[in-house]
């Protein structure tokens, strides 16, 4: 039998956390605006995963969760590259020149691209609502693009954004084809494999490796 108050508490649980998974994505735009101030892109993303993994890999230990293996370990390797090492580390770059809120709106077309990619590979039905919402956003992208060339944003830039989301979204769909394993020990794989590939991508692009000095970073 089921107890529907440790339901109801689990899911108003569920809802707090959504919310504030919002707000640190809505903040993470204008925290990364701060961070390049001072921080070269992909070193600045690097020393953000970092500093997860290390405190992810230290709650693990005292907690003693066993990390992901096998195929687990592969998805949590996986959805790193797409989720955040891709993801981030163009977002980061293209984000000095773009502004904050336009990758913040560009990024808000997730949950649609996810919806397209998933349907093409026959892993979602698309339905005649999905396909509306993706010509809306396919139009308001399009319209994104074409008002900031006016402001002198290079087309490269805005295309990295999109980069981004599109790995963002991928990341969604691969994660569902491997076994589910505790979320803190995934994060601590996913986001080692960020902090690593972002380490060398900055080092052989010659970024400066400095640690931040300032009190905005």
């Amino acid at each position: 039998m089921v107890d529907k108050s440790d339901s109801g508490s689990v899911d108003k649980l569920t809802f707090v956390a959504f919310i504030i998974v919002v707000l640190f994505l809505g903040v993470n735009f204008v925290a990364v605006k701060f961070s390049n101030q001072e921080l070269q892109p992909f070193w600045g993303a690097s020393l953000r995963f970092i500093i997860a993994s290390v405190l992810l890999v230290g709650i693990a230990r005292i907690r003693n969760i066993a990390l992901p293996k096998g195929s687990a370990l592969m998805g949590a390797g996986l959805f790193g590259l797409f989720a955040f090492a891709i993801n981030f580390g163009f977002l980061y770059w293209a984000l000095t020149r773009v502004s904050a809120g336009m990758a913040s709106v560009m990024f808000a077309s997730i949950p649609l691209i996810t919806l397209l990619i998933a349907s093409m590979i026959g892993m979602e039905r698309i339905t005649w609502r999905g396909i509306l919402g993706a010509v809306i956003v396919i139009g308001g992208i399009s319209l994104v693009f074409v008002e900031q060339l006016k402001f002198d944003i290079p087309f490269l830039y805005l295309a990295t954004v999109l980069i981004a989301v599109v790995s963002a979204a991928l990341s969604g769909i691969v994660v569902k084809y491997f076994p589910r394993s505790q979320p803190i020990a995934t994060n601590a794989i996913d986001m080692s494999v960020a902090a690593i590939i972002l380490l060398v991508l900055s080092i052989v692009s010659g970024e400066h490796l400095g640690l931040p000095t300032l009190t905005t970073t």
